[in-house]
């Protein structure tokens, strides 16, 4: 951990507090060392707006992980681990998921040679014209969004991270990424039911973060937030504000979303309130998010599904014909549901975990 880190969490927390400022250094020191919340957290949580004594109820995701791991073993965690396992799982449930119409790249295994190779430029050009919104690029493997990318048909040519070009440039762009041992999935682009587009920009495709526990044969919603895009972002990653995207709870028994939160720097979770979505100007806190009732029956029965896992986080989108399940998660970060419920989730979680 660097000194400009702590550095950068005191500059947060001595913002407009006057004489006040003045303990924003041992703040920081206890956060790290009494509570295990470096000063990125300290940040990220605005940990200086709280009783000190609702500090011990965050979690540091780094140090949880292996316990979450602990809770959901190796063996049930391939299936939400590897996407192609994950959507070949949810075909054989009656779980509604994004297809997947191609993969590029040579079949790892059986399951991956289920899926139809994306053999060429024209093959790719053909997906096109057969998914007009365009398609999502992503490996089999990645989280935050890493490696994802849409495409969508411009004329003769094609749309893709911020470039113009032929469909052949951008399917070699694909097999140099992938090599001689790597795959990419092809997806349908998922476009969001049409009233989320007054709560985020159209250019990307925000989705819901729910997370899920098994109690008995059933499953429970513990905690969810909605990833909202902003301008011309693909995916709806947050990563401590570092993408510009913005995030807010939702309250689990309406399913309305609470006061957004985003960051003022990209470099560090500066993190302010935000009333409005930059983009559009509609007010979030408040808004109705659609197929509410569904979201969460999808995510509990999801959750029935995996016996082998006691938690799950589930990414959701939501489109015209309902909801969606994007993956699931079996150590999923906490950090974003922190950020967004604005407290920490310790007790509850393991509260409800222990009931498993």
């Amino acid at each position: 951990m660097k000194l400009t880190d702590y550095w950068a969490a005191m500059r947060c927390g001595a913002r407009g507090r006057g004489m006040r400022a003045a303990v924003v250094p041992a703040e920081v020191l206890l956060a790290r060392f009494r509570y295990g919340l470096g000063p990125r957290l300290y940040s990220l949580y605005r940990l200086w707006r709280k009783p000190m004594r609702d500090w011990a109820d965050y979690i540091d995701d780094h140090p949880n992980k292996p316990w979450l791991q602990a809770m959901n073993p190796a063996g049930p965690r391939r299936i939400v681990d590897d996407k192609i396992a994950f959507h070949f799982h949810c075909r054989e449930h009656d779980l509604p998921t994004v297809p997947i119409v191609g993969r590029i790249g040579r079949a790892r295994n059986s399951l991956d040679a289920r899926l139809p190779e994306v053999t060429g430029p024209g093959p790719l050009e053909s997906l096109l014209r057969k998914n007009p919104d365009g398609l999502f690029i992503k490996p089999p493997g990645g989280s935050h969004g890493e490696g994802a990318f849409s495409v969508v048909a411009d004329g003769a040519y094609v749309r893709w991270l911020d470039r113009v070009s032929s469909v052949a440039e951008m399917y070699a762009f694909c097999r140099g990424r992938v090599g001689a041992t790597g795959l990419l999935l092809v997806q349908p682009r998922v476009r969001p039911e049409r009233t989320l587009l007054r709560v985020m920009s159209p250019h990307g495709l925000g989705t819901v973060r729910a997370v899920t526990y098994l109690k008995g044969d059933r499953g429970y919603l513990l905690a969810a937030c909605l990833r909202i895009p902003v301008g011309r972002n693909d995916a709806d990653n947050f990563r401590h504000g570092e993408s510009g995207n913005l995030v807010a709870g939702v309250d689990i028994r309406s399913g309305r979303l609470r006061l957004a939160h985003g960051s003022r720097r990209t470099d560090w979770p500066e993190i302010v309130d935000v009333d409005r979505h930059p983009d559009t100007g509609e007010i979030i806190e408040g808004f109705q998010l659609p197929f509410w009732p569904e979201i969460v029956d999808l995510c509990c029965r999801a959750q029935c599904r995996m016996p082998g896992l006691r938690t799950i986080g589930w990414d959701v989108a939501i489109t015209e014909q309902g909801p969606l399940l994007i993956e699931g998660n079996g150590a999923y970060d906490t950090d974003i549901l922190q950020l967004a419920e604005d407290r920490g989730l310790r007790t509850q979680l393991r509260a409800a975990v222990a009931q498993a």
